[in-house]
């Protein structure tokens, strides 16, 4: 993650009533600066809708906001997570599919009964025959992988809402210049 990145993942933490008066946030403009460079330095190998991620982890489980190496633990937490959700869709889509040739039931009505968002993946990658092509028994796990990735990445990580900034008043942390 970069240092903006990182300024904008503080930014929300910050806001957080029960963490507003952290010493994280406190401070001259100086000092939170050299903490998020040190943040953005230990974590510059990390995905930024990772850390996000892992951002929101961290509102949901910790009392504190976390130092470096328990973000670090939160952002593996949570993509861990997302990872067995992922599995999880594909398992139940695939297997929906072949119980419901199996059975002699019609294919289409058993995706119908899936999540959501499991439907919508299906439906973004091109349909069931892109999903279970007819002329095979395999299974596109590939791209069912991607296409989820890759809808999940359209979402706020922290909100789950459709990915926007941060407004421009919350960029800077409190108590700095708001630029």
């Amino acid at each position: 993650m970069t240092k903006l990145e990182i300024a904008e993942i503080f930014a929300v933490w910050a806001l957080n009533g029960n963490w507003a008066a952290s010493e994280l946030f406190q401070g001259d403009q100086q000092m939170k600066d050299l903490r998020i460079s040190l943040y953005a330095e230990q974590l510059s190998d990390i995905d930024y809708w990772q850390g996000l991620l892992g951002a929101s982890h961290s509102l949901k489980t910790r009392r504190f906001p976390p130092n470096i190496a328990e973000f670090s633990e939160d952002i593996k937490t949570a993509v861990e997570k997302t990872e067995s959700e992922i599995s999880y869709a594909y398992l139940a889509a695939r297997n929906a599919v072949r119980i419901a040739e199996d059975l002699g039931l019609d294919v289409q009505e058993a995706i119908e009964r899936l999540p959501q968002r499991t439907k919508t993946v299906i439906r973004v990658m091109g349909g069931l025959d892109a999903f279970a092509p007819k002329d095979s028994r395999v299974f596109n796990m590939d791209g069912f992988e991607t296409t989820y990735r890759s809808l999940l990445r359209k979402r706020n990580a922290l909100t789950g809402e459709k990915y926007t900034e941060l407004p421009a008043e919350h960029k800077a942390l409190p108590g700095s210049k708001k630029g």
